[in-house]
């Protein structure tokens, strides 16, 4: 239900971006803002962040999700990776085990892409994966179970530990989220080039930050932003 729910909202897009100039406005600033070798980690399920990217023709389903797409071009290759720590919904894998799982409706979500039948095959439309196609949201979340979060996981921690520069873009760390605090903070103790945090975030919201980065010896650097705002201008503090 959910993953059907997140999918008519991203078809629902297509027309929206049409009739919106305000919303295909900032999704083309968000991809101009994105270079090559960034790293997107988000515990989002929505595809939002890939159509802005796969538009700029930076980003592409063959190896841009951290995992390859058996029925990809085979010259294809993505610019900019994005770790979907918590699943997708165009993903279908077999079972937990399943590390390469299907990447589902690409000629209805990323335009001018095809789904290749004769190399894959629709995993949700059997019983195979049970309707798995993203984790199911709850703060108990076992990642342990499945191969391809874990892999997922240890990419995005592997991304922060390695960072030259960390945005955070709305994201509050809650200290229900164990799983979320344990990774950035075992990455950011691995990583001796950030001594900041940069946090867009309207002023008026709550967010966990501060007492977090003190915790792991960095500091916060609040943008006092709508990401709307920030994209139009991302100039970050000193």
């Amino acid at each position: 239900m959910i993953s059907d729910a997140f999918q008519w909202y991203q078809y629902k897009l297509r027309g929206d971006l049409e009739s919106r100039p305000d919303l295909r406005m900032t999704m083309d600033r968000w991809a101009r803002l994105l270079h090559a070798g960034d790293i997107i980690v988000t515990f989002n399920w929505d595809l939002l962040h890939e159509r802005a990217l796969w538009d700029a023709r930076k980003w592409h389903f063959a190896d841009g999700y951290g995992f390859n797409c058996e029925d990809a071009p085979a010259d294809a290759r993505s610019d900019i990776k994005i770790l979907k720590v918590h699943g997708s919904v165009n993903w279908a894998q077999s079972d937990e085990w399943d590390c390469e799982p299907s990447v589902e409706h690409k000629a209805d979500f990323f335009p001018g892409a095809m789904d290749d039948h004769s190399k894959t095959y629709m995993k949700s439309a059997g019983q195979s994966n049970e309707g798995k196609y993203l984790v199911v949201p709850s703060f108990l979340k076992d990642l342990s179970s499945n191969r391809l979060i874990l892999k997922i996981w240890n990419q995005a921690q592997d991304a922060i530990a390695g960072a030259d520069e960390l945005v955070v873009i709305g994201y509050s760390l809650h200290p229900a989220d164990a799983p979320s605090r344990q990774l950035f903070g075992s990455a950011l103790l691995r990583n001796d080039k950030i001594s900041k945090v940069f946090y867009v975030r309207p002023g008026h919201s709550v967010d966990y930050w501060d007492e977090f980065c003190l915790s792991v010896g960095k500091y916060r650097k609040p943008i006092a932003k709508t990401f709307e705002e920030w994209v139009q201008d991302p100039t970050l503090p000193s």
